[in-house]
């Protein structure tokens, strides 16, 4: 029941169930998560219209640490992450947020 322009800019949170809580080593790769939310915007777009789908930002989670954070969100196609074990941790989500050259 919303209309088109409620959903423009929507976050769509993308979280594999069979990573969380794993390492970087068993993260989706960059490309992966690239295909994805390539994916999660063509269905946005077949539903809502390209305009919508194309306007929708994909938060990636499940096994983020700085070792691969660059890397996926230079490769990824994401807006954001949803920081799981890792924000727990302050050493190592400062780590994160330079990985991404985050200010």
């Amino acid at each position: 029941g919303l209309q088109k322009r409620n959903l423009l800019g929507l976050l769509i949170a993308y979280e594999p169930v069979w990573a969380i809580g794993k390492s970087y080593r068993e993260a989706m790769s960059p490309t992966d998560i690239h295909e994805t939310t390539l994916f999660i915007k063509k269905v946005s777009g077949e539903l809502f219209g390209r305009d919508v789908g194309d306007s929708f930002q994909v938060l990636y989670g499940a096994a983020i640490e700085a070792l691969n954070a660059k890397a996926m969100i230079d490769y990824g196609n994401v807006a954001g992450f949803l920081v799981g074990h890792a924000s727990l941790e302050p050493e190592q989500f400062g780590k994160i947020l330079e990985a991404v050259n985050f200010k």
